[in-house]
């Protein structure tokens, strides 16, 4: 085995720099909250699930989509196991997708969602670096108040609930930006310029500089 000598480093995951040059997407129709990728069980979906309750006792609710939870058959029976009878007309648990298609899906959601694990600290998760390069407002419900939050706040992107009171005032404040077209184009334009040193490009030009 060779050491290097070096002490170590942390290098993120990343995100495809060509997810920056996508052509833009409609939203959906139904205002559409976003999780996407395998669900875990050390994350509680239950905090969501009472915002959705709360939103639609406003009458404000939205489409929550688990986008390809539901590759694992146990997972996805977790997931509509926990979700009440009224509110299932407003969720939904689909297979995988192509990586196209699925993109596709990802950029005319309205929110993506983040999903703390549990007490679990230092877990960013391969799709929060998908999220920020989409560029799109992320739900981080509940918040993981560490690694997730600290990038998602430096992005401009973050919406960060510790309990569904949170979360609730939150939707509905999110449901409210998207009247605003142009301030969402300014969150998304702020962001890139904060984003890039996530990509991949950009981790692996530090770890060539690090070890070289």
């Amino acid at each position: 085995m060779i050491f290097l000598n070096k002490p170590g480093i942390t290098i993120q995951n990343g995100f495809e720099e060509s997810l920056l040059d996508l052509p833009e997407v409609g939203p959906y129709d139904q205002f559409t909250v976003t999780y996407s990728g395998v669900l875990y069980p050390s994350q509680d979906i239950s905090m969501i699930l009472e915002v959705l309750d709360r939103c639609h006792r406003l009458n404000q609710p939205f489409r929550l989509l688990f986008l390809g939870a539901g590759f694992d058959v146990k997972e996805k029976k977790r997931i509509e196991a926990k979700v009440p009878e009224h509110l299932k007309p407003w969720v939904e648990i689909t297979d995988r997708y192509p990586r196209s298609q699925a993109l596709e899906m990802l950029q005319k959601s309205h929110v993506f969602l983040g999903i703390a694990y549990g007490k679990m600290k230092g877990i960013p998760s391969s799709k929060l670096y998908e999220y920020i390069a989409l560029g799109k407002p992320v739900l981080l419900c509940p918040t993981d108040q560490d690694l997730m939050e600290e990038i998602l706040t430096e992005s401009g992107l973050g919406f960060f609930a510790m309990n569904s009171s949170d979360g609730k005032e939150l939707l509905l404040e999110l449901q409210n930006l998207y009247r605003e077209v142009e301030q969402l184009s300014k969150m998304k334009a702020n962001s890139r310029r904060t984003i890039l040193r996530y990509s991949r490009f950009e981790q692996l030009k530090k770890l060539a500089e690090h070890i070289g």
